[in-house]
């Protein structure tokens, strides 16, 4: 679940955090990025007039795995359009310009989904989830959705998370088709070596 939380980061233009975590791994909260950004806006922000150096493509950059793909372009600061097919799920897309208002309303809530090996109700009471969760073509998704086009908007939450892994922010046209955080990574790292 770090994506979620780098997702948080990246979404209210934080760059230098410190994060101490009892257990294994970040909580799941509610599956979204919400419960970060308002612990965050809780606590406070620093500005630390260190303003970071965004990364800007030079030319258009292309990842593609089978049916799946993301393309960046240079951009004077962030967009991201995504399309997703998910089974049992009609095609949804949504075309985003990234600001902190625009990811605290239109991305931060949006809960993830996933194939899901264990029963539902155990998952939910793990979790202490307090919103009831359904199985569609095999794929675990809250049973109502949070917000429109909600496992889209999802996607681009996790695409935004792993690319905070740059560790600036990114000045691009982003268009994914179908992504993953293995695609996500994968152009993360081209990014990278670019």
């Amino acid at each position: 679940m770090v994506e979620h939380l780098l997702a948080a980061c990246a979404g209210l233009g934080i760059t230098d955090v410190e994060v101490e975590v009892a257990g294994g791994e970040l909580p799941f909260l509610d599956g979204s990025s919400r419960p970060f950004v308002a612990a965050m806006k809780r606590v406070g922000l620093i500005d630390l007039s260190d303003d970071v150096a965004p990364l800007t493509p030079v030319a258009t950059l292309t990842v593609r795995r089978g049916c799946s793909s993301i393309s960046v372009q240079p951009a004077s600061r962030l967009s991201i359009a995504c399309r997703t097919d998910l089974p049992g799920v009609r095609p949804q897309e949504v075309e985003l310009c990234l600001t902190a208002k625009v990811f605290e309303l239109d991305v931060a809530p949006a809960r993830t989904f996933g194939r899901l090996d264990e029963a539902v109700a155990i998952f939910k009471r793990r979790h202490r989830l307090g919103f009831a969760l359904t199985r569609r073509d095999g794929i675990v998704c809250p049973a109502r959705e949070r917000m429109s086009a909600e496992p889209v908007r999802h996607k681009i939450l996790d695409l935004i998370g792993d690319l905070w892994l740059l560790g600036r922010p990114l000045h691009a046209h982003v268009r994914a088709i179908s992504p993953s955080h293995e695609l996500n990574i994968a152009l993360a790292r081209e990014l990278e070596a670019s």
